[in-house]
């Protein structure tokens, strides 16, 4: 899943290779096999998405009502959030990996 795609990833890595226009030895560079590539890819999403707001927060100087205002803020103002979080947990249904990764976030 890249970043604003909304569908699980295929089975094998022909499916990122061909929507990054990376050659497969890349990939393979990279990361052993699909599972890998899978358990990478939400770890980025676990990073992402559960610890953007709490950073960016915490970097603010701000009063705990403008901490929250902040938090509000930025919340409402992406959607891409919630929409790959449906994707995730959509192909947690029938992959193991997302599975468990769906599990942690949950």
């Amino acid at each position: 899943m890249m970043r604003g795609t909304v569908r699980p990833i295929g089975r094998t890595i022909d499916e990122p290779v061909t929507a990054t226009g990376l050659g497969t030895r890349s990939c393979y560079h990279h990361f052993s096999d699909m599972p890998g590539y899978k358990t990478a890819l939400l770890a980025n999403f676990e990073e992402i998405h559960t610890t953007e707001y709490p950073r960016e927060i915490e970097a603010a100087d701000l009063d705990p009502h403008d901490r929250l205002d902040l938090l509000i803020d930025l919340v409402l103002e992406d959607d891409e959030p919630a929409s790959i979080e449906v994707a995730v947990r959509a192909w947690a249904l029938d992959d193991p990996i997302a599975a468990a990764a769906e599990a942690v976030l949950s």
